[in-house]
C-alpha cells in the first residue's frame, strides 16, 4: 500500500469511527425512550446479542469479498448497506 493509499484508508477509518460515535448514543437514547422501562434489558440484550451473532459471518463475508473482488467492491458494498441504514433510519418517526 502506498503512503497516499494508507492516508486515505486512515481518513476512511476515522470517518467510520465518527459515524459509530454519533450512531450508538443516539440509537441507545432512542431505544430507551421508545421501550418501556421493564422491557429495556430484554430489548438491549436481544439487540446486542444479534449484533454479536452477525459480526462473525460479516467478517468472513468481508474477507471473501476482498479476496475475490478487492477493496473497492467491499467499500461499495459497505457504503450501500450504510446508505440503506440511513434511508431506513430517516423513516423512523420520533414522538416528541
Amino acid at each position: 500500500m502506498s503512503t497516499r493509499g494508507f492516508l486515505i484508508f486512515t481518513v476512511l477509518q476515522t470517518l467510520k469511527v465518527l459515524s459509530f460515535a454519533f450512531w450508538d448514543p443516539s440509537h441507545n437514547a432512542y431505544l430507551s425512550n421508545a421501550v418501556e422501562e421493564a422491557e429495556r434489558g430484554k430489548v438491549f440484550g436481544n439487540l446486542h446479542g444479534l449484533k454479536g451473532i452477525l459480526v462473525f459471518p460479516a467478517s468472513l463475508m468481508g474477507a471473501y469479498l476482498y479476496e475475490t473482488f478487492g477493496f473497492r467492491e467491499v467499500f461499495t458494498a459497505s457504503s450501500a448497506l450504510s446508505l440503506l441504514t440511513l434511508i431506513l433510519a430517516f423513516r423512523i418517526r420520533e414522538e416528541r
